[in-house]
C-alpha cells in the first residue's frame, strides 16, 4: 500500500470507551470472541494503537446509531 493513496476499511465491533458500560451484545460477542478464537473486542483507543503499530493511522470511526451493529473504521498507510 502507498502511503496517502489507500485507505483500508475494517467493518469491526468497537466497543465504548470506559466507564461507558458495553451493550449486552457486545460482552456476548467479546465472550465468544475469547471462547473460540482467543481474540478479543477493542475500544477506539486499542484499535489506534494496533493499527499505529501495523504502519497505519485510524481517520475516521463510522459507529453504528443502534449501538448493537458493529462500526467501520477507516486507516490509511503512514
Amino acid at each position: 500500500m502507498q502511503s496517502g493513496y489507500t485507505r483500508l476499511l475494517l467493518h469491526e465491533q468497537v466497543l465504548p470507551p470506559a466507564p461507558a458500560r458495553p451493550t449486552a451484545w457486545s460482552v456476548t460477542q467479546d465472550i465468544s470472541m475469547m471462547i473460540q478464537l482467543g481474540a478479543k473486542e477493542r475500544t477506539e483507543e486499542t484499535w489506534r494503537k494496533l493499527a499505529a503499530d501495523a504502519g497505519f493511522e485510524v481517520t475516521k470511526v463510522y459507529y453504528a446509531k443502534d449501538s448493537i451493529s458493529e462500526s467501520v473504521i477507516e486507516m490509511a498507510k503512514k
